[in-house]
């Protein structure tokens, strides 16, 4: 796909590591296996997954496995690449700027408190 090609390059230039599984690859990008994707994933490794769906068995297993993780899932190409795009578009942001979901997650404790005043 043209688009997921395109957001690799995007994301490559802006300085993310980025690889593709073996038997799935977009040329000019690491192949790794499928065990190595999961594990690097299961290690906290991983900062952001692009699927498509073509490899059904292979590519459950690694959205599975990010979405149990908590690990940002992306599973269209033309939403990559947009997404890519915007990464790349803001200046001011640096690798070291991008924070996890979680530190923006208020307590549903809190919520509930201020809605129950």
């Amino acid at each position: 796909m043209v688009e997921l090609r395109d957001s690799a390059k995007l994301l490559s230039n802006r300085g993310f590591r980025v690889v593709t599984v073996d038997g799935m690859g977009i040329d000019g990008f690491e192949a790794i296996s499928e065990k190595r994707v999961l594990d690097l994933i299961s290690k906290g490794l991983v900062g952001l997954v692009i699927t498509t769906g073509y490899n059904p068995t292979m590519d459950y297993r690694i959205r599975r496995l990010a979405a149990d993780m908590m690990i940002p899932l992306i599973l269209n190409h033309r939403l990559a690449l947009e997404l890519s795009k915007s990464i790349v578009e803001y200046e001011g942001i640096s690798t070291s700027d991008i924070r996890d979901m979680s530190s923006f997650w208020v307590n549903y404790k809190d919520i509930i408190r201020v809605q129950n005043k």
